[in-house]
């Protein structure tokens, strides 16, 4: 028999049954596959002793409850905790109870008896879209990042699916563990971001009747910036590209972009003739537009990638070129090409054309005095809108045949000022063709044959050249 630490054998005390003084509660499985646990608090005056059952309407025992014992599916059949392991949806509304007894008094306490509630899944979170919206004066201004219109609602009927809102809640947190928290009512909504530039925000689907939740879904609040814009207002003066004077010129207003906004590359540009941004004043060909006469204001809308926008403005006028009409440089080199296969192309070394726009720049002391970019191209139309520059650092190969225009582009480019300075044709390369030499046939002669040959046996004759040069 068992003794106590005073060696008194426990059949000779007296004592009391053990005290359960924490019962088990029922639990629930919200999805199959998940463990779970029950545990039993006891009071007692020594060593308690557990023994964990499951309900068996068909055992043979006394009482229809049969002893677990620790295996694959339970563990702590012993303790005072029990774990099941992996529970099934077949497992849904099995009973379990605990006997407790102790050292001292062999006679159980049993506990009340619980229940094993298994739902075979989870609610659904389906997937969504981050929430991108662009910065506004909302909250601070529209560079701080930070804005209160985040409409988390929206996100909830895809979130649901075919899920009845009826049934099931949908909360949104600003964490994972807020949104573990059942006592957490999550964010409101509209909701203003917490962290510039946006949120990570967690999802949580509860189901209204088994309390069950789940909550593996995010998504972004993104505040997204809007352009930054370097000249509110530019003015672009271009020279009249014909005779007339009519003060209309085509203008390639997209040539001006990198004056307007600081992230120009990457953004998206319309113009409009209207301050009102409609649709119908939409410049359909901005690298090819004509101005109203002398003076216009095109209006500029700047389009981030997340389709964030600011505006901007254009003064467009038509002055006249300072490049002297009698100006103009001449070069000519020989082709290229061997004399029977000529084209009329041939490579000019690239000291030609730097040559062209040093004696260009000094022509005029307007041209030397100010900051000025200097461009060459090989046609008018491209000269006025600043397309397709000659690379004046390298040779340069004509593409006219024989005779190549060269035109050059004057502007004066300070600060939010582009000013026409000069458009005009000021040089003209010459492909020069190599002479061709045809091969020529002259008939042999006797010697003696002609009345000027006097001697018939010295090998020399008369021969008559006057038609060789034709041939």
């Amino acid at each position: 028999p068992l003794k106590d630490d005073q060696g008194v054998y426990f059949f000779q005390k007296i004592s009391t049954p053990v005290k359960i003084n924490s019962v088990p509660v029922s639990t629930t499985a919200c999805q199959a596959g998940t463990n779970v646990n029950f545990s039993v608090g006891v009071e007692t005056l020594d060593n308690p002793s557990f023994i964990w059952q499951i309900y068996n309407e068909t055992s043979s025992n006394f009482e229809p409850w049969d002893d677990l014992t620790d295996s694959e599916k339970y563990a702590g059949t012993n303790t005072s905790n029990l774990e099941i392991k992996d529970v099934t949806a077949q497992m849904n509304g099995n009973k379990f109870r605990v006997l407790v007894n102790s050292d001292q008094y062999k006679c159980p306490s049993v506990s009340d008896e619980v229940i094993l509630t298994v739902f075979e899944n989870l609610p659904i979170a389906n997937p969504v879209d981050n929430i991108i919206k662009c910065d506004d004066n909302s909250v601070g201004d529209d560079k701080d990042g930070i804005i209160s219109s985040f409409d988390l609602d929206s996100k909830t009927a895809t979130i649901l699916g075919d899920q009845s809102s009826d049934d099931f809640t949908v909360t949104y947190h600003i964490s994972q563990n807020d949104a573990y928290d059942l006592t957490s009512a999550g964010l409101t909504s509209p909701h203003t971001n917490v962290n510039v530039g946006g949120d990570e925000i967690f999802v949580r689907v509860k189901n209204n009747t088994t309390g069950c939740y789940r909550a593996t879904t995010t998504f972004e609040t993104k505040v997204a910036p809007l352009p930054v814009i370097l000249n509110p207002v530019i003015k672009i003066e271009q020279c009249d590209d014909d005779d007339t004077n009519d003060g209309k010129t085509v203008f390639n207003l997209r040539d001006k972009e990198s004056l307007i906004s600081n992230n120009y590359q990457n953004e998206t540009f319309e113009y409009y003739t209207e301050s009102d941004f409609s649709a119908a004043s939409l410049i359909a060909n901005p690298t090819n537009f004509t101005n109203k006469a002398f003076n216009q204001s095109v209006y500029v809308k700047i389009i981030t990638p997340e389709n964030c926008f600011r505006t901007s403005q254009i003064d467009i006028a038509v002055g006249a070129s300072l490049i002297n009409e009698n100006f103009m440089v001449d070069y000519a080199i020989c082709e290229d090409s061997p004399a029977l296969n000529q084209d009329g192309i041939a490579t000019f070394k690239s000291d030609v054309l730097e040559e062209v726009k040093t004696k260009l720049i000094s022509s005029n002391l307007k041209f030397s005095a100010q900051n000025i970019r200097v461009t060459l191209h090989t046609k008018s139309q491209d000269a006025l809108s600043g397309e397709n520059p000659i690379n004046t650092n390298l040779d340069f190969t004509n593409v006219t045949p024989t005779t190549q225009p060269i035109w050059a582009s004057i502007e004066n480019t300070e600060l939010n000022t582009v000013e026409c300075l000069g458009l005009k044709q000021v040089a003209t390369l010459y492909v020069e063709p190599k002479p061709v030499a045809n091969t020529v046939t002259i008939d042999k002669q006797c010697d003696g044959d002609s009345p000027l040959d006097l001697d018939s046996q010295d090998g020399k004759f008369p021969f008559d050249t006057s038609a060789i040069q034709a041939q």
